[in-house]
């Protein structure tokens, strides 16, 4: 037997004053520096929960980034992302509602973020995202509709006006019949004349409300947005006008495929796990029956 004998080497560590302060100095600066990294990272996961949505949507599978804005104008920052390929909606995770993916759209809106990144506008009253364009031009021309035009002031709700935008012919005009019977003409409109005295507004015609209707259409290449360089005609071709129909209609159809799709691979799984059950179960009878055979 071999006996090996110990080895003794003898370290000599010794620090003077300016030594210990540079490390003294180097450990406080890390831990500085972790600090500051950590108050940094809780500040904008409690504070600013906006840029971790940011971060997510820049990673892979690089969802779109969706904005959903509630009545009070409160606005919600999340990624678009579903719990399935097939789905037709957006996870509803920190949202209201169900929101739609714009690839289902006939008319997709084009708002992005300066690298491309394509952010959706959702309200939480609304399935389907709108184009921030196509929103200044529905603004801009109920502005200069009510500006320009004396006959909508009969007219309280913005949304009708849009509807007889969408109007064309003798429709448009039995339209205008129609709406003008919805408000209460015989309360009339006080307004004041050049010398200030007040004076009431006579009641306007369908066919005068009609005329405004088709002028008005009739100049929208020509209107611009306000603020803007577009004309409205192009910010409400960017709106979902027309086509929200048979949006709806593929919506559904897609989720009803969707369905079946996942009624089928649970029935097949369901199939499966019988499979492996009967399987299992005859592999043990037969156990049992040859070890009561050589008992």
């Amino acid at each position: 037997m071999v006996k090996l004998s110990a080895i003794t080497i003898p370290i000599n560590f010794e620090l003077d004053i300016w030594s210990a302060v540079i490390v003294f100095a180097i450990l406080a600066a890390i831990g500085i520096a972790f600090m500051f990294l950590l108050s940094y990272y809780l500040d904008i996961k409690n504070k600013q929960p906006e840029l971790d949505v940011l971060r997510q949507c820049r990673k892979k599978p690089y969802p779109p980034l969706v904005v959903q804005a509630d009545g009070a104008g409160q606005l919600t920052f999340f990624a678009g992302v579903k719990e399935k390929k097939s789905d037709v909606a957006f996870m509803k995770k920190d949202s209201n509602g169900m929101l739609l993916d714009p690839a289902i759209l006939t008319k997709k809106p084009r708002n992005h973020l300066v690298d491309g990144k394509s952010v959706y506008f959702y309200g939480t009253d609304t399935y389907f995202p709108v184009d921030l364009l196509g929103s200044r031009a529905v603004v801009s021309l109920i502005h200069q509709a009510r500006a320009e035009y004396e006959v909508f002031d009969w007219i309280k709700d913005d949304v009708v006006i849009m509807e007889l935008m969408q109007k064309e012919g003798d429709d448009l005009l039995i339209d205008c019949e129609r709406v003008l019977k919805r408000f209460r003409l015989d309360d009339p409109i006080i307004v004041l004349d050049d010398d200030g005295e007040q004076i009431q507004r006579p009641k306007v015609l369908p066919s005068e409300l009609s005329y405004a209707i088709e002028k008005m259409k009739g100049e929208l290449k020509d209107r611009r947005i306000e603020s803007g360089w577009f004309s409205i005609n192009d910010g409400l071709e960017r709106l979902p006008l027309g086509t929200v129909a048979g949006d709806i209609k593929r919506a559904l159809q897609l989720e009803a495929v969707a369905t079946m799709n996942d009624s089928g691979e649970m029935d097949k799984k369901w199939i499966i796990a019988a499979t492996v059950f009967a399987i299992v179960a005859g592999v043990l009878i037969l156990a049992y029956m040859l070890i009561n055979a050589m008992g």
